[in-house]
């Protein structure tokens, strides 16, 4: 080969494709949070929308609104506030670009402020309102739900809450470093008496079973729902009793099983035969 043609095929080698079109990826990205951060990558096309392996120099990149986001050289953006930029990579003349929406989470309002349920069983709807650190009101892409007692209610992942023991406590909805709250009150629906059924329930031995049931009426006699009981076995030495109202032989005698609620009680008698 003469020294010519060896400089032309040099030249050639190191000019490469020409770099027609710049591709960012992903197009969007979206950070929720300050100093979350998304990294884009750039890809450096030829006349044909060919990736070009090894494209001369490396992709200048640049934020439209570094105060909303900024780019580093390696592509990766970080979020500073909320609002909106163009990450643009360049190799030369050629730019690609794709946008960044920083919304991050400064206030978050749960509505209603404060919820009674009577009875346990009931349930209620809350809302959460998120308004970013301008002000802007945005769909929040996560929320994390709580109940700070679960034993008065608890609540799903789509902020439904349901009564589960009298009582008050406080469901949050919290977005990113953004809290709103509401008060929950759960009341016992009024009610006349307690009822147990069986009144007694004769076991043949140690081991054996039986069922409670403790119904809540009102003054004409008719079921009152959400009233929920604790149960009591006045000798667990003869009868245990479960939360359920389920009563287990231990031994041979007699004890009286009681529930309560709301400050009324109702007992049945438990005999243990042998």
């Amino acid at each position: 080969m003469s020294r010519i043609t060896c400089i032309v095929a040099l030249v050639l080698a190191a000019c490469g494709p020409t770099v027609k079109s710049v591709s960012v990826e992903p197009p969007r990205a979206v950070l929720d949070a300050k100093n979350a951060t998304a990294t884009f990558t750039a890809t450096a096309k030829d006349d044909a929308g060919r990736p070009i392996a090894n494209p001369k120099g490396k992709p200048a990149w640049t934020s439209s609104a570094p105060l909303v986001a900024s780019v580093d050289d390696g592509g990766k953006v970080t979020a500073l506030k909320s609002g909106e930029a163009v990450i643009s990579a360049a190799f030369g003349e050629v730019k690609g670009s794709a946008k960044a929406t920083v919304s991050i989470p400064a206030f978050a309002t749960v509505s209603p402020g404060s919820v009674e349920l009577a009875g346990v069983g009931k349930a209620a709807a809350l809302t959460v309102r998120v308004t970013d650190d301008s002000g802007k009101e945005y769909a929040a892409p996560r929320v994390t739900w709580s109940s700070s007692d679960p034993r008065v209610a608890r609540v799903s992942d789509k902020g439904e809450v349901t009564a589960t023991g009298a009582g008050t406590t406080t469901v949050s909805a919290t977005v990113g470093s953004a809290k709103g709250d509401s008060k929950v009150t759960v009341r016992l629906p009024q009610f006349a008496k307690l009822q147990v059924k069986p009144a007694r329930i004769p076991l043949a031995r140690a081991g054996a079973t039986g069922k409670l049931v403790a119904t809540a009426l009102d003054r004409k006699g008719k079921h009152v729902a959400g009233v929920p009981v604790s149960w009591r076995s006045a000798n667990e030495k003869v009868v245990r009793v479960e939360a359920d109202g389920t009563v287990t032989a231990v031994k041979k005698g007699k004890a009286r099983v009681t529930a309560s609620a709301g400050g009324k009680s109702a007992s049945a008698e438990i005999t243990v035969k042998k």
